[in-house]
């Protein structure tokens, strides 16, 4: 049986991998999406603005990352292809396996990746969604 837990905020009753850990032994009060959603908007901007060297350092590994993780056989125009349709459908791209994972670490080719909202994505983070694909 799965543990529960409600949320402060939008008071649902969801299961506890739907709230970020607070230390060892504690949770959260705010499920992820709703932590997510009341969050200032421009964070990011600020955080950027405040340290645009690691920001910088933090871009350079992604990008090192997806170079390292695209194969010479890749199909970038079905890529390409991927990323436009989600700009079309103000969606995100996920790469299913993730390319710096902790357990696994998949490819950037056109079939590991998939469409999701951004909020979800954003949840999703840097891992494996559990059940794989």
């Amino acid at each position: 049986m799965c543990e529960t837990k409600v949320c402060g905020n939008c008071q649902k009753t969801l299961p506890i991998t739907e709230y970020h850990r607070r230390g060892a032994s504690s949770l959260q009060s705010y499920c992820k999406v709703c932590k997510l959603s009341t969050l200032p908007k421009n964070r990011s901007a600020k955080w950027r603005a405040k340290y645009p060297a690691l920001h910088n350092a933090q871009q350079a590994k992604r990008r090192a990352a997806k170079l390292n993780a695209t194969p010479k056989w890749a199909d970038i125009e079905a890529i390409k292809d991927v990323y436009i349709e989600a700009e079309y459908f103000q969606m995100h791209v996920d790469h299913i396996y993730p390319l710096q994972g902790k357990d696994v670490c998949g490819l950037h080719v056109w079939n590991n990746l998939q469409l999701i909202p951004a909020i979800q994505n954003l949840t999703k983070g840097n891992r494996l969604l559990e059940g794989g694909l």
